[in-house]
Protein backbone atom coordinates (compact mmCIF):
# COMPACT_ATOMS: atom_id res chain seq x y z
CA UNK A 1 0.00 0.00 0.00
CA UNK A 2 1.46 3.30 -0.86
CA UNK A 3 2.27 5.76 1.82
CA UNK A 4 2.70 9.66 1.19
CA UNK A 5 6.18 11.18 2.41
CA UNK A 6 5.94 14.08 4.23
CA UNK A 7 6.25 17.16 2.45
CA UNK A 8 10.20 18.85 2.73
CA UNK A 9 10.65 21.90 4.77
CA UNK A 10 10.79 24.43 2.08
CA UNK A 11 12.87 27.33 2.86
CA UNK A 12 11.79 30.62 2.01
CA UNK A 13 14.28 31.89 -1.69
CA UNK A 14 13.87 35.30 -0.27
CA UNK A 15 14.96 35.24 3.37
CA UNK A 16 17.35 38.01 4.84
CA UNK A 17 20.83 36.86 4.43
CA UNK A 18 21.12 35.76 8.35
CA UNK A 19 18.37 33.68 8.46
CA UNK A 20 19.60 31.95 5.29
CA UNK A 21 23.04 31.69 6.86
CA UNK A 22 21.64 30.20 9.89
CA UNK A 23 19.93 27.52 7.73
CA UNK A 24 23.53 27.02 6.46
CA UNK A 25 25.23 26.34 9.73
CA UNK A 26 22.48 23.89 10.66
CA UNK A 27 22.76 22.22 7.09
CA UNK A 28 26.46 21.54 7.64
CA UNK A 29 25.53 20.10 10.78
CA UNK A 30 23.47 17.71 9.73
CA UNK A 31 25.44 16.70 6.44
CA UNK A 32 28.46 15.56 8.35
CA UNK A 33 25.91 13.68 10.78
CA UNK A 34 24.66 11.93 7.78
CA UNK A 35 27.65 10.82 6.44
CA UNK A 36 29.64 10.13 9.74
CA UNK A 37 26.77 8.83 11.38
CA UNK A 38 29.01 7.51 14.79
CA UNK A 39 31.97 6.47 12.64
CA UNK A 40 34.87 7.33 14.66
CA UNK A 41 37.24 10.33 13.53
CA UNK A 42 40.03 9.24 11.71
CA UNK A 43 42.89 9.10 14.20
CA UNK A 44 45.79 10.87 11.68
CA UNK A 45 47.01 10.68 8.36
CA UNK A 46 45.50 7.71 6.11
CA UNK A 47 47.38 4.57 5.05
CA UNK A 48 48.64 4.54 1.43
CA UNK A 49 49.17 1.90 -0.95
CA UNK A 50 50.28 1.34 -4.88
CA UNK A 51 47.66 0.94 -7.44
CA UNK A 52 46.92 -0.67 -10.74
CA UNK A 53 46.26 1.57 -13.26
CA UNK A 54 42.19 1.55 -13.44
CA UNK A 55 40.78 -1.12 -15.23
CA UNK A 56 39.34 0.69 -18.38
CA UNK A 57 43.04 1.19 -19.68
CA UNK A 58 44.45 -1.92 -18.51
CA UNK A 59 41.89 -3.91 -20.91
CA UNK A 60 40.96 -1.01 -23.66
CA UNK A 61 37.76 -3.29 -24.52
CA UNK A 62 36.25 -2.25 -21.09
CA UNK A 63 36.40 1.31 -21.81
CA UNK A 64 33.22 1.93 -23.82
CA UNK A 65 30.59 4.42 -22.56
CA UNK A 66 33.26 5.66 -19.95
CA UNK A 67 35.88 6.79 -22.28
CA UNK A 68 33.10 9.19 -24.24
CA UNK A 69 33.01 11.59 -21.28
CA UNK A 70 36.28 11.92 -21.36
CA UNK A 71 36.15 13.63 -25.55
CA UNK A 72 37.45 17.08 -23.82
CA UNK A 73 40.89 15.29 -24.11
CA UNK A 74 41.44 16.03 -27.71
CA UNK A 75 44.39 18.47 -28.46
CA UNK A 76 45.71 18.75 -25.17
CA UNK A 77 49.18 19.70 -25.16
CA UNK A 78 50.62 17.61 -22.16
CA UNK A 79 53.99 19.28 -20.62
CA UNK A 80 56.60 16.95 -20.85
CA UNK A 81 57.78 15.37 -17.20
CA UNK A 82 54.13 15.15 -16.46
CA UNK A 83 53.85 12.30 -13.84
CA UNK A 84 50.53 10.24 -14.33
CA UNK A 85 50.49 7.86 -10.96
CA UNK A 86 47.72 5.25 -9.32
CA UNK A 87 47.65 4.64 -5.63
CA UNK A 88 44.51 3.89 -2.68
CA UNK A 89 43.93 5.28 0.06
CA UNK A 90 42.52 3.96 2.94
CA UNK A 91 39.12 4.91 3.95
CA UNK A 92 37.97 3.07 6.45
CA UNK A 93 39.08 -0.50 7.86
CA UNK A 94 39.63 -2.88 4.87
CA UNK A 95 38.14 -0.65 2.57
CA UNK A 96 40.31 1.33 -0.14
CA UNK A 97 39.76 4.04 -2.71
CA UNK A 98 41.86 3.93 -5.66
CA UNK A 99 43.07 7.33 -6.96
CA UNK A 100 44.85 8.61 -10.07
CA UNK A 101 46.94 11.56 -9.94
CA UNK A 102 48.73 13.57 -13.03
CA UNK A 103 51.32 15.76 -11.43
CA UNK A 104 52.99 18.38 -13.93
CA UNK A 105 56.59 18.83 -13.67
CA UNK A 106 56.31 22.17 -12.08
CA UNK A 107 54.87 21.16 -8.71
CA UNK A 108 57.16 19.83 -6.26
CA UNK A 109 57.85 19.76 -2.34
CA UNK A 110 59.60 23.26 -2.69
CA UNK A 111 56.73 24.39 -5.58
CA UNK A 112 53.69 23.04 -4.61
CA UNK A 113 51.04 23.57 -7.16
CA UNK A 114 46.82 23.83 -6.68
CA UNK A 115 44.74 20.69 -7.05
CA UNK A 116 41.86 19.88 -8.89
CA UNK A 117 39.78 17.00 -7.87
CA UNK A 118 37.54 15.82 -10.82
CA UNK A 119 34.91 13.22 -10.22
CA UNK A 120 33.00 11.35 -12.33
CA UNK A 121 29.37 10.08 -13.40
CA UNK A 122 27.39 7.17 -12.47
CA UNK A 123 28.60 3.94 -14.10
CA UNK A 124 31.67 5.37 -14.71
CA UNK A 125 35.10 5.77 -13.22
CA UNK A 126 37.94 7.59 -12.89
CA UNK A 127 39.68 6.21 -15.67
CA UNK A 128 36.81 8.82 -17.76
CA UNK A 129 38.90 11.17 -16.42
CA UNK A 130 41.95 10.58 -17.36
CA UNK A 131 41.44 13.41 -19.75
CA UNK A 132 40.32 16.23 -18.09
CA UNK A 133 43.28 15.02 -15.17
CA UNK A 134 45.71 15.95 -18.37
CA UNK A 135 43.90 18.98 -18.94
CA UNK A 136 44.56 19.87 -15.65
CA UNK A 137 48.22 19.15 -15.39
CA UNK A 138 48.74 21.14 -18.69
CA UNK A 139 46.96 24.38 -16.84
CA UNK A 140 49.99 23.84 -13.75
CA UNK A 141 47.31 21.53 -11.32
CA UNK A 142 47.91 18.73 -9.58
CA UNK A 143 44.77 16.45 -11.06
CA UNK A 144 43.48 13.97 -9.01
CA UNK A 145 40.30 11.62 -9.49
CA UNK A 146 39.14 8.85 -7.29
CA UNK A 147 36.49 6.22 -8.24
CA UNK A 148 33.25 6.38 -6.00
CA UNK A 149 32.18 3.81 -4.41
CA UNK A 150 30.30 0.93 -6.32
CA UNK A 151 32.02 2.03 -9.21
CA UNK A 152 35.00 1.63 -11.55
CA UNK A 153 38.05 -0.27 -10.04
CA UNK A 154 35.32 -0.67 -6.68
CA UNK A 155 32.60 -1.80 -8.56
CA UNK A 156 31.06 -5.18 -7.76
CA UNK A 157 28.40 -7.46 -9.51
CA UNK A 158 24.77 -6.18 -8.96
CA UNK A 159 21.82 -8.32 -7.50
CA UNK A 160 21.60 -11.00 -10.51
CA UNK A 161 24.99 -11.32 -10.87
CA UNK A 162 25.67 -8.78 -13.66
CA UNK A 163 28.76 -6.47 -13.34
CA UNK A 164 30.00 -3.48 -14.28
CA UNK A 165 29.61 0.27 -12.07
CA UNK A 166 25.75 0.48 -12.85
CA UNK A 167 24.86 -2.67 -12.01
CA UNK A 168 26.31 -3.00 -8.56
CA UNK A 169 26.17 0.57 -7.82
CA UNK A 170 22.03 -0.49 -8.34
CA UNK A 171 21.92 -3.59 -6.21
CA UNK A 172 23.69 -1.18 -3.22
CA UNK A 173 20.71 1.41 -3.47
CA UNK A 174 18.16 -1.18 -3.74
CA UNK A 175 19.88 -2.99 -0.58
CA UNK A 176 20.03 0.63 1.22
CA UNK A 177 16.31 1.02 0.76
CA UNK A 178 15.78 -2.60 1.85
CA UNK A 179 17.65 -1.76 5.49
CA UNK A 180 16.11 1.39 5.78
CA UNK A 181 12.54 -0.03 5.52
CA UNK A 182 12.57 -3.34 7.19
CA UNK A 183 13.94 -4.80 10.23
CA UNK A 184 16.81 -7.13 10.18
CA UNK A 185 18.95 -8.75 12.63
CA UNK A 186 22.56 -8.54 10.36
CA UNK A 187 22.05 -4.47 9.83
CA UNK A 188 25.11 -2.89 10.29
CA UNK A 189 26.42 -0.62 13.10
CA UNK A 190 27.15 1.39 10.44
CA UNK A 191 24.79 0.85 7.53
CA UNK A 192 26.27 1.48 4.19
CA UNK A 193 24.87 4.72 2.66
CA UNK A 194 25.94 4.37 -1.73
CA UNK A 195 23.69 7.19 -2.37
CA UNK A 196 26.47 10.37 -2.21
CA UNK A 197 27.31 9.63 1.12
CA UNK A 198 29.95 7.17 1.58
CA UNK A 199 31.48 8.96 -0.89
CA UNK A 200 31.60 12.38 0.40
CA UNK A 201 33.07 10.45 3.23
CA UNK A 202 35.95 9.04 0.97
CA UNK A 203 36.56 11.96 -0.52
CA UNK A 204 37.90 13.98 2.92
CA UNK A 205 39.97 10.93 3.71
CA UNK A 206 41.29 11.63 0.20
CA UNK A 207 41.56 15.06 1.82
CA UNK A 208 43.17 14.23 4.63
CA UNK A 209 45.74 12.29 2.33
CA UNK A 210 46.16 15.30 0.03
CA UNK A 211 46.57 17.92 3.05
CA UNK A 212 49.52 15.51 4.51
CA UNK A 213 53.08 16.77 4.27
CA UNK A 214 55.19 13.65 6.13
CA UNK A 215 55.06 10.49 4.41
CA UNK A 216 52.75 7.63 5.06
CA UNK A 217 51.23 5.17 7.04
CA UNK A 218 52.04 1.65 6.53
CA UNK A 219 48.72 -0.43 5.02
CA UNK A 220 47.50 -3.27 7.19
CA UNK A 221 49.32 -6.25 5.33
CA UNK A 222 50.02 -4.14 2.17
CA UNK A 223 53.63 -2.51 0.44
CA UNK A 224 53.37 1.81 1.55
CA UNK A 225 54.55 3.59 -1.37
CA UNK A 226 57.57 3.89 -1.09
CA UNK A 227 58.10 7.57 -3.04
CA UNK A 228 56.48 9.14 0.10
CA UNK A 229 59.98 9.25 1.28
CA UNK A 230 59.52 12.40 -0.88
CA UNK A 231 55.23 12.56 -0.49
CA UNK A 232 53.34 12.87 -3.01
CA UNK A 233 50.83 15.19 -1.60
CA UNK A 234 54.07 17.55 -0.42
CA UNK A 235 53.06 18.30 -3.99
CA UNK A 236 50.23 20.17 -3.39
CA UNK A 237 49.79 23.59 -1.91
CA UNK A 238 46.68 22.45 0.36
CA UNK A 239 45.92 25.91 0.54
CA UNK A 240 44.22 25.56 -3.20
CA UNK A 241 42.07 22.83 -3.68
CA UNK A 242 39.56 22.68 -5.92
CA UNK A 243 36.70 20.25 -6.78
CA UNK A 244 34.69 19.20 -9.77
CA UNK A 245 32.49 16.73 -10.80
CA UNK A 246 29.79 15.76 -13.50
CA UNK A 247 26.65 14.84 -12.51
CA UNK A 248 26.90 12.35 -10.11
CA UNK A 249 30.04 13.66 -9.58
CA UNK A 250 28.90 17.08 -9.63
CA UNK A 251 25.96 16.00 -6.55
CA UNK A 252 29.67 14.69 -5.17
CA UNK A 253 31.39 17.87 -5.42
CA UNK A 254 28.76 19.78 -4.07
CA UNK A 255 28.09 18.68 -0.85
CA UNK A 256 32.08 17.83 -0.24
CA UNK A 257 32.41 21.49 -0.29
CA UNK A 258 29.68 22.06 2.12
CA UNK A 259 31.10 19.37 4.52
CA UNK A 260 34.42 20.33 4.49
CA UNK A 261 36.00 23.49 4.91
CA UNK A 262 39.31 22.47 2.92
CA UNK A 263 37.85 22.96 -0.68
CA UNK A 264 38.77 26.26 -1.37
CA UNK A 265 36.66 26.79 -4.70
CA UNK A 266 34.26 24.07 -6.33
CA UNK A 267 32.58 23.98 -9.67
CA UNK A 268 30.13 20.70 -9.92
CA UNK A 269 28.84 20.38 -13.58
CA UNK A 270 25.20 19.17 -13.88
CA UNK A 271 25.10 18.46 -10.74
CA UNK A 272 23.86 20.61 -8.00
CA UNK A 273 20.14 20.49 -8.01
CA UNK A 274 17.07 20.91 -5.46
CA UNK A 275 15.19 17.39 -4.69
CA UNK A 276 12.75 19.09 -2.87
CA UNK A 277 11.28 21.19 -5.41
CA UNK A 278 11.57 18.55 -7.59
CA UNK A 279 9.17 16.18 -5.37
CA UNK A 280 7.05 19.62 -4.26
CA UNK A 281 6.45 20.15 -8.28
CA UNK A 282 3.92 16.92 -8.27
CA UNK A 283 2.31 18.32 -5.41
CA UNK A 284 -0.73 20.38 -5.89
CA UNK A 285 0.18 24.07 -6.74
CA UNK A 286 3.34 22.72 -7.93
CA UNK A 287 6.49 24.02 -7.47
CA UNK A 288 7.80 26.49 -4.42
CA UNK A 289 6.11 29.96 -4.36
CA UNK A 290 8.06 32.31 -6.27
CA UNK A 291 10.54 30.44 -7.67
CA UNK A 292 8.50 28.53 -10.47
CA UNK A 293 5.93 26.05 -10.55
CA UNK A 294 7.80 23.48 -12.93
CA UNK A 295 5.84 20.81 -14.28
CA UNK A 296 4.25 17.59 -12.78
CA UNK A 297 6.90 14.55 -12.91
CA UNK A 298 10.13 16.88 -12.73
CA UNK A 299 11.05 14.14 -10.14
CA UNK A 300 11.09 11.40 -13.08
CA UNK A 301 14.47 12.16 -14.94
CA UNK A 302 16.26 11.87 -11.80
CA UNK A 303 14.79 8.96 -10.64
CA UNK A 304 14.90 7.50 -13.81
CA UNK A 305 18.91 8.04 -13.31
CA UNK A 306 18.79 5.05 -10.90
CA UNK A 307 15.72 3.14 -11.92
CA UNK A 308 16.15 -0.49 -9.71
CA UNK A 309 15.87 1.72 -6.28
CA UNK A 310 12.58 3.25 -7.40
CA UNK A 311 11.56 0.33 -9.08
CA UNK A 312 11.60 -1.90 -6.09
CA UNK A 313 10.46 0.63 -4.15
CA UNK A 314 7.19 1.05 -5.38
CA UNK A 315 6.62 -2.71 -5.62
CA UNK A 316 6.91 -2.64 -1.54
CA UNK A 317 4.34 0.08 -2.02
CA UNK A 318 1.61 -1.66 -3.79
CA UNK A 319 2.52 0.28 -6.70
CA UNK A 320 2.87 -0.32 -10.60
CA UNK A 321 4.91 2.37 -10.95
CA UNK A 322 7.03 4.54 -8.64
CA UNK A 323 4.99 8.28 -8.11
CA UNK A 324 6.25 11.44 -6.23
CA UNK A 325 5.74 9.93 -2.67
CA UNK A 326 7.77 6.66 -4.07
CA UNK A 327 10.33 9.51 -5.35
CA UNK A 328 10.94 11.15 -1.73
CA UNK A 329 10.43 8.15 0.79
CA UNK A 330 13.38 6.55 -1.38
CA UNK A 331 15.89 9.67 -1.04
CA UNK A 332 14.71 10.01 2.87
CA UNK A 333 15.88 6.10 3.57
CA UNK A 334 18.77 5.98 1.74
CA UNK A 335 20.08 9.94 2.27
CA UNK A 336 18.48 11.20 5.11
CA UNK A 337 18.03 14.43 4.95
CA UNK A 338 18.95 14.92 1.99
CA UNK A 339 15.71 16.70 1.27
CA UNK A 340 15.12 19.02 4.25
CA UNK A 341 18.34 19.39 6.11
CA UNK A 342 21.33 19.51 3.49
CA UNK A 343 19.19 20.20 -0.20
CA UNK A 344 21.18 22.74 -2.24
CA UNK A 345 18.60 25.54 -0.86
CA UNK A 346 19.79 24.78 2.65
CA UNK A 347 23.19 24.23 2.12
CA UNK A 348 24.49 26.17 -1.09
CA UNK A 349 25.11 29.21 1.12
CA UNK A 350 27.51 26.96 3.67
CA UNK A 351 30.09 27.48 0.78
CA UNK A 352 30.26 30.99 1.02
CA UNK A 353 32.80 32.69 0.84
CA UNK A 354 34.47 30.30 -1.16
CA UNK A 355 34.17 30.48 -4.76
CA UNK A 356 31.56 28.33 -6.08
CA UNK A 357 30.54 28.05 -9.79
CA UNK A 358 27.64 25.91 -11.16
CA UNK A 359 27.35 24.77 -14.50
CA UNK A 360 23.80 23.57 -15.74
CA UNK A 361 22.53 22.39 -18.95
CA UNK A 362 19.32 24.98 -19.79
CA UNK A 363 17.80 21.86 -20.49
CA UNK A 364 18.74 19.35 -18.14
CA UNK A 365 15.42 17.33 -17.26
CA UNK A 366 17.63 15.90 -14.19
CA UNK A 367 18.54 19.75 -12.69
CA UNK A 368 15.81 21.41 -13.12
CA UNK A 369 16.66 24.85 -13.40
CA UNK A 370 13.67 26.27 -10.99
CA UNK A 371 15.56 24.52 -8.18
CA UNK A 372 18.74 25.55 -8.81
CA UNK A 373 17.40 29.14 -9.21
CA UNK A 374 15.72 28.36 -5.31
CA UNK A 375 19.55 27.62 -4.28
CA UNK A 376 21.00 30.25 -5.51
CA UNK A 377 18.64 33.30 -4.74
CA UNK A 378 19.07 32.07 -0.96
CA UNK A 379 23.42 31.84 -1.61
CA UNK A 380 23.08 35.26 -3.17
CA UNK A 381 21.95 37.16 0.18
CA UNK A 382 24.97 35.55 2.16
CA UNK A 383 27.66 35.86 -0.51
CA UNK A 384 26.84 39.64 -1.28
CA UNK A 385 26.54 40.63 2.79
CA UNK A 386 29.85 38.29 3.70
CA UNK A 387 32.77 41.13 3.40
CA UNK A 388 35.20 38.06 2.87
CA UNK A 389 33.34 36.87 -0.25
CA UNK A 390 34.82 38.25 -3.72
CA UNK A 391 32.50 40.03 -5.95
CA UNK A 392 31.69 37.24 -8.62
CA UNK A 393 32.42 34.38 -6.23
CA UNK A 394 29.25 32.51 -6.73
CA UNK A 395 28.24 32.26 -10.16
CA UNK A 396 25.65 29.97 -12.15
CA UNK A 397 26.43 29.25 -15.77
CA UNK A 398 23.39 28.03 -17.36
CA UNK A 399 24.04 26.55 -21.17
CA UNK A 400 21.16 27.13 -23.41
CA UNK A 401 19.74 24.10 -25.01
CA UNK A 402 22.05 21.58 -22.83
CA UNK A 403 20.58 18.65 -21.53
CA UNK A 404 22.13 16.52 -18.68
CA UNK A 405 25.59 16.47 -21.04
CA UNK A 406 28.98 17.79 -20.72
CA UNK A 407 30.39 20.51 -23.25
CA UNK A 408 33.52 21.01 -23.60
CA UNK A 409 32.82 24.97 -23.05
CA UNK A 410 31.84 23.57 -19.41
CA UNK A 411 35.56 22.06 -19.20
CA UNK A 412 36.88 25.10 -20.26
CA UNK A 413 35.23 27.34 -18.07
CA UNK A 414 35.66 24.85 -15.11
CA UNK A 415 39.43 25.23 -15.23
CA UNK A 416 39.09 29.04 -16.03
CA UNK A 417 37.39 29.08 -12.78
CA UNK A 418 39.84 27.24 -10.95
CA UNK A 419 42.48 29.39 -12.50
CA UNK A 420 41.12 32.37 -11.02
CA UNK A 421 40.60 31.55 -7.33
CA UNK A 422 43.19 28.87 -6.89
CA UNK A 423 46.57 30.54 -8.44
CA UNK A 424 46.08 33.26 -7.01
CA UNK A 425 45.75 31.91 -3.01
Amino acid sequence: MAHSAPRAALPDPDAPAPSVAADAVAAVAALRSAIARGRPTPAGPPAVRPAPPPASFRDRAAAGTAQREADFAGGVDVPEGTTITDIAIQVEPGVWMPVTLAIPPSASPATPAPALVWLHATGSGRGAMRARLLAAAAAGFVGVAPDARWHGDRAEAGAGGGGGSRAGYEGALVAAWKRATTTTPATPAVPPRPFLLDTVWDCQRLLDWMVMKEGGKEGDDEPTVTTLSSPLSSCILSSSIGVSGVSLGGMHAWLLTVADDRIAAAAPAIGLQSFAWAAAAEEEGGGVQGVGTGSAGAWKARAASIPAVFAAAAADRGLVQPDAPTFAAVLDAIAPGLRDAYDAPHSLAAACPRPFLIVSGGDDPRCPLPGIEWAVRRAKRVYGERKDAPPGSLRWSVYKGVGHEMMAGMDTEVLAWMGRWLKTR
